[in-house]
């Protein structure tokens, strides 16, 4: 389970259209980022607790006895320029991962060009890789604007930044070719030995709303969709666990109805049964793997007011019968990102809340509540995946939280590694 990636996953609350000049590509450098507790958060103890200064709000945080703030670590800040802030996350061991998010014109308005960084010690430290020409944002445009919110690498070496358009690195980040893309890449997930795409159904634009699925090959110069894959919501998730690739998606025509559990075998797809999860029309499910035929799942009642209830799941029949858990923490959050260790331990990530864990399968679950009473930087979490069976990372809900949470003894305490302030969005 050396892999992981994952971008926020975003509620449909307020999507505007958005328009940039795109700038030309040229060469490739790397600058230094440094991932520290910043001097400003002032870290005073209380009781068992500690209470930090959020640098972005200027709001105090308190944080419960088993989350801490890294101790500062700089290498070399860049002059003139804050940093970037983490949207999108890819592992593909437990030591070494990259980091796609706004740089500073797009923490600012929103659109702009994108930073990438990488580290070789799980977070501790950050080296900027300059990839110029390639824009971020999170708004989504119908216009013929092209951008990248997300980022997955395969191994050390192949990696892949994609949204409205598809680049490819063979180097570990310090080239990147825009490669020929069907439509927006929603997702990209690899095991196997294969590469897997969710890839929009009508190009450019985000107005069609749903989605195929696509393989990946010869780094990236052959993308091809699978064989009798079905259209898919544009809310699908896509999940690989080893060599097997499902999808869990909500209707495809508007209104009601289960979540569907598709499951890719040599010959094509098989749907399974309906799974216990309703579609209300936003997002109510996430689904994660600890193995071939190993499955977890919570279901989500429709979102409101910053509440929502939520049910856990398991299955170890690749879907097609469920076991029913207990009602996860409380009524605050909506449901975000899913992640499974194993049968026991799962991490449920949520937006405007924090992060659940579980160690017996989703029977009882203990609150992070890392964001503080006041919503933290990032108002909760918007990906969460393992690296192995004991390291994990998290990544903030919205594109306020400058910082990430790391965990190396299978969820139990957990450390926010925070970069130089970049500033939040209003």
């Amino acid at each position: 389970m050396t892999e992981v990636s994952g971008r926020r996953r975003w509620l449909k609350l307020a999507a505007s259209s958005v328009s940039v000049l795109v700038l030309s590509a040229c060469g490739s450098t790397n600058q230094s980022v440094t991932a520290t507790s910043t001097p400003q958060q002032k870290g005073e103890s209380v009781g068992s607790a500690t209470t930090v200064v959020n640098p972005t709000t200027g709001k105090s945080v308190t944080l419960p006895k088993n989350v801490s703030v890294a101790s500062a670590s700089t290498v070399g800040s860049i002059t003139g320029e804050t940093t970037f802030i983490p949207h999108s996350v890819s592992f593909v061991s437990s030591s070494v991962g990259w980091a796609w998010g706004p740089g500073p014109s797009a923490v600012k308005s929103g659109v702009g060009p994108g930073v990438l960084s990488s580290t070789d010690n799980y977070g501790k430290t950050w080296s900027k890789v300059t990839t110029p020409g390639i824009d971020f944002t999170t708004q989504g445009s119908d216009n013929n604007f092209e951008y990248a919110n997300g980022v997955r690498f395969v191994n050390a070496h192949l990696g892949f930044l994609f949204g409205s358009a598809l680049y490819v690195t063979t180097d570990g980040g310090s080239a990147w070719a825009k490669v020929s893309s069907p439509g927006t890449v929603y997702d990209i997930e690899a095991g196997g030995g294969k590469v897997y795409a969710l890839i929009n159904n009508c190009g450019i634009s985000v107005s069609c709303g749903t989605a195929s699925l696509y393989q990946i090959s010869n780094n990236g110069l052959l993308i091809q969709r699978v064989s009798s894959s079905p259209v898919f919501s544009w809310q699908a998730q896509l999940l690989v666990s080893g060599s097997s690739a499902f999808i869990l998606t909500p209707p495809t025509t508007a209104g009601s109805g289960p979540y569907k559990l598709w499951k890719l075998q040599a010959s094509g797809f098989s749907k399974t049964f309906d799974t216990p999860c309703e579609f209300s029309g936003s997002l109510s499910a996430a689904i994660a793997a600890w193995s071939d035929v190993g499955l977890a799942l919570v279901c989500g009642s429709p979102p409101g007011a910053g509440e929502q209830i939520k049910t856990a799941y398991s299955s170890s029949d690749a879907g097609k019968t469920w076991s029913k858990g207990k009602l996860v923490g409380n009524l605050s959050g909506y449901i975000t990102s899913l992640a499974a260790a194993n049968a026991n331990t799962w991490i449920l990530g949520e937006g405007r809340g924090d992060l659940l864990v579980t160690h017996d399968g989703g029977q009882t679950w203990s609150d992070l509540p890392i964001t503080g009473s006041d919503g933290g930087p990032g108002q909760g979490w918007g990906f969460v995946g393992f690296t192995n069976a004991h390291e994990a990372v998290a990544v903030p809900w919205t594109v306020n939280g400058s910082y990430l949470a790391f965990t190396n003894d299978g969820a139990r305490n957990w450390t926010i590694v925070n970069f130089p302030s970049g500033g939040a969005i209003d």
